[in-house]
């Protein structure tokens, strides 16, 4: 599952990084949560573009039932979830991110990190989008996970669909025939070298909006061994 992520970039790195046609006006985000507005890239006729879209997608009410949020959707079943089978030929995008957390499960407590590139450049979600199904509704997407790979498979069963340079022009190709755009999301990789480190329970609480959000824990503030997972307590 992805539930939180950061984008710190500037617009002028996030047009380098995705090769967009202009740069988006954008603030540094250190604790997105579902709901929030969150910046997309889609190709249009004009070329690579950044919008707005709401994080989860609500479903109309069917049957007398409110549908759930769907904040994530799974890679391995896209193409079997009636929900899901539009989307996935018509209506892929990226979720620029620099970064995303993730809670461990330890001894009856959850405890956050943060998981980012080596460099610290943005990386690429695979996401999928819907139009507003009403005149006063938003565009909302979803994004994609797969089983997780190291050092995200220390923390949790699951992961966001991490798309290379390549990968991104395949995945945004509505063109793309279905077996390379299969392949590339039951093939996960991990297209740049990734770090994880505890942080702090401040991230727990959406409305924190903070750089000490993803900052690491001190070894005198981690939970006893917490440090000792093989990962890079530093990030560098």
């Amino acid at each position: 599952m992805c539930g939180r992520f950061t984008l710190t970039a500037s617009g002028e790195e996030l047009a380098e990084e995705f090769g967009l046609v202009e740069a988006p006006e954008v603030a540094p985000r250190y604790n997105i949560a579902p709901t929030q507005p969150v910046l997309v890239v889609r190709a249009r006729a004009s070329g690579r573009r950044a919008e707005w879209m709401k994080w989860g997608i609500a479903f109309p009410p069917a049957r007398g039932r409110n549908p759930p949020l769907l904040l994530n959707a799974r890679a391995e079943t896209l193409g079997e979830r009636p929900a899901w089978k539009d989307a996935l030929w018509r209506r892929r995008c990226l979720v620029p991110a620099d970064g995303f957390y993730e809670w461990k499960a330890e001894g009856g407590r959850k405890q956050p990190f943060y998981v980012t590139r080596r460099d610290g450049r943005p990386f690429a979600l695979a996401g999928l989008w819907q139009p507003r199904f009403t005149a006063g509704g938003e565009a909302s997407c979803t994004i994609v996970t797969t089983s997780p790979l190291p050092p995200v498979a220390d923390l949790h069963d699951r992961m966001p669909v991490l798309l290379s340079v390549e990968g991104r022009a395949l995945w945004l190709d509505e063109a793309a025939g279905r077996e390379p755009v299969v392949e590339l999301l039951l093939t996960p990789s991990l297209p740049h070298e990734l770090v994880a480190h505890p942080v702090g329970p401040l991230v727990n609480k959406a409305s924190n909006e903070d750089p000490a959000c993803r900052e690491p824990l001190t070894a005198s503030a981690a939970p006893r061994g917490q440090l000792s997972l093989g990962l890079d307590p530093r990030g560098d």
